[in-house]
């Protein structure tokens, strides 16, 4: 986990828990440079949004996928 540091010397950690976590969930994935907490929270949204858009094409290939069968 995140240990104790000073002012922004644990955002560095963080990254890398945030690139391991998204490695686990999906393999290809956007990583962005983070320089600051606000950054962070960009890259959130942004790997949140792209993992919805993952979702709902992954949805639409099933849909397709049944009805051919």
């Amino acid at each position: 986990m995140l240990r104790e540091n000073a002012p922004g010397e644990g955002l560095d950690e963080l990254r890398r828990m945030v690139i391991e976590a998204a490695k686990e969930t999906r393999p290809v994935v956007k990583i962005v440079q983070m320089k600051s907490p606000d950054t962070i929270v960009e890259a959130a949204r942004e790997l949140e949004k792209e993992v919805r858009e993952q979702e709902q094409e992954q949805e639409r290939d099933q849909e397709q996928e049944q009805e051919q069968e």
